[in-house]
């Protein structure tokens, strides 16, 4: 699949967090690609690792897969939302690999912290804010079409994870 050194992660972690709205318009075609994946891997996986130190779990093995496949899978997950909520009610903007990108992006740079439990009030707005502007600058919505695209997300992923819950 590719590499990505630590040098490179580094880059582009410090750049989501000075100044995502420059990472995200000035890249282009740069955004798709293996280096989103790359990028979502690698935090996804010190995310499980991190998480991992702090949790008492009995099976190691079976938490460190559940907690990869949600880290990672999230970003997929929320994308696919996403975009077809781009689609049906703002018409295809963009590409979804380019869709992806930003969400992948942006859930890896807060998965560094997302692991400290008291976090999640802090790390959960911040994706979706990151993925505000890389929707507004990486996929060229309007700030109110990409603020639509999250209200709806957020509200069809609740729904959908309420609707799995035991009752």
């Amino acid at each position: 699949m590719g590499s990505i050194s630590i040098s490179s992660y580094s880059t582009i972690l410090m750049q989501l967090v000075r100044s995502p709205g420059r990472f995200f318009g000035n890249r282009g075609d740069e955004l798709q690609g293996k280096q989103a994946i790359l990028f979502l891997l690698v935090s996804s996986m010190l995310f499980t690792a991190a998480s991992l130190l702090v949790l008492q779990c009995d099976n190691a093995l079976i938490s460190a897969m559940i907690l990869f496949v949600n880290a990672f899978g999230m970003a997929l997950v929320l994308s696919i939302i996403g975009y077809a909520v781009m689609g049906f009610s703002l018409g295809r903007k963009s590409t979804f690999g380019l869709f992806f990108s930003v969400y992948a992006y942006a859930s890896g740079a807060v998965l560094l912290a997302a692991w400290i439990p008291s976090m999640v009030v802090f790390t959960e707005p911040w994706r979706w804010i990151l993925i505000g502007i890389g929707l507004r600058y990486a996929c060229g919505l309007s700030i109110y079409s990409a603020a639509w695209v999250i209200f709806c997300s957020i509200t069809i992923a609740t729904l959908l994870l309420w609707s799995i819950m035991p009752h």
